[in-house]
């Protein structure tokens, strides 16, 4: 499994995502946190090899763009992109 300084560094992006999305309300910046499942050499030995393939990093990306769109209103969320599938 991945080591607590890992887990301890992403619950801290985690909270400054959330602060971000509180104080920047108020001037129109939306912030969100995006959790992606994706094939990377970290994962090669935990995900099989039949999933490897199907959890690549073009799955994220629609999700991303979305968020970063103009339009998109959405702050203060967390999403799960796991092959094309996405989650709050």
């Amino acid at each position: 499994m991945f080591p607590m300084s890992y887990l301890t560094a992403k619950f801290g992006l985690l909270g400054l995502s959330n602060t971000i999305s509180l104080e920047g309300a108020k001037y129109n910046i939306y912030c969100n946190t995006v959790v992606p499942t994706a094939y990377s050499r970290m994962t090669e030995n935990l995900l099989p090899p039949d999933v490897q393939g199907a959890v690549g990093p073009e799955t994220v990306a629609p999700l991303v763009l979305w968020l970063s769109h103009e339009t998109c209103e959405e702050t203060g969320g967390v999403y799960e992109a796991t092959a094309g599938l996405y989650s709050k």
